[in-house]
């Protein structure tokens, strides 16, 4: 029987994997060595669980496991651990796994970092929530970002800080979510905020509230086609009172449970 924490794990280490790659700093074969733990964990629980790869990836896991190389370029290593998420993706049912997926070990992380001497972001408190948020020192989107996973776009800062140690005044924000759709059908956004806010679908924008302003909402609706659809909100907070919402669902109702993900990748939080 298919254990989920096994399936957990190699989930963590499909995420760990594609984490360390954003950081070109780090060594490629340290991300190969999370994907190739992953492949060990889901060992546990499905005797061949990358059956259904491509036959390119079927022949490459397979040379993994059984003698990881000692080199590899980064899109090699990040390719590995596409096809391992793909595997994970392909098996969640029968591990018992949420759609949505959990952020990766944090230990591994950690040792990850070490090893390379500089960590490869900040990451701050957080949930393990679909949205991805970047949030920035600056405005403009400049400045080293903080990252955190997010439940809901549903702050209300009014004059305090987003986390300890950042600014109350005169930065950015932009969350990244993936909505997935078992079929096409309308779905209706909502955005408020003081100051600034605006909402991205398939990179095109739809609401625009990008102004130095006391609160606003506004709204709209989008006929989507079943899918993957990646969605961004952008938020900044220039002076006063800081609070921002973003609402998304069906026309005809809510959007069904785990209806979003968290992406491995902001930039590609459909891939």
């Amino acid at each position: 029987m298919a254990s989920k924490a096994s399936g957990q794990r190699a989930q963590e280490h499909a995420r760990a994997a594609l984490t360390l790659l954003r950081d070109r700093r780090v060594p490629a074969d340290l991300a190969l060595a999370q994907v190739a733990q992953g492949w060990t964990a889901l060992q546990e629980s499905i005797e061949t669980p990358w059956k259904g790869l491509p036959e390119k990836a079927i022949t490459a896991v397979a040379q993994l496991v059984d003698a990881p190389p000692n080199e590899v370029s980064i899109r090699d290593a990040r390719q590995h651990a596409r096809w391992l998420r793909r595997a994970i993706r392909q098996h969640r049912k029968d591990l018992g796994l949420r759609y949505r997926p959990r952020w990766p070990d944090l230990v591994a992380l950690m040792v990850a970092a070490a090893a390379v001497a500089t960590p490869y972001f900040v990451l701050v408190g957080g949930g393990g929530g679909p949205w991805l948020g970047r949030y920035y020192p600056e405005m403009e989107f400049r400045g080293d970002p903080r990252t955190r996973f997010d439940e809901a776009i549903d702050f209300e800062w009014v004059d305090g800080s987003p986390m300890v140690g950042f600014p109350q005044n005169d930065f950015t924000v932009r969350w990244d979510t993936c909505l997935e759709l078992e079929e096409s059908t309308t779905i209706h956004l909502e955005v408020g905020s003081d100051d600034g806010s605006r909402v991205f679908v398939d990179g095109e924008r739809i609401l625009n509230n990008w102004n130095d302003q006391a609160g606003n909402w506004v709204r709209g609706d989008v006929e989507l086609a079943a899918g993957k659809h990646p969605i961004r909100v952008e938020y900044y907070e220039k002076g006063g009172s800081a609070l921002v919402f973003f609402r998304v669902r069906r026309q005809d109702g809510p959007l069904p449970e785990d209806s979003l993900i968290a992406p491995e990748d902001p930039d590609h939080a459909c891939d």
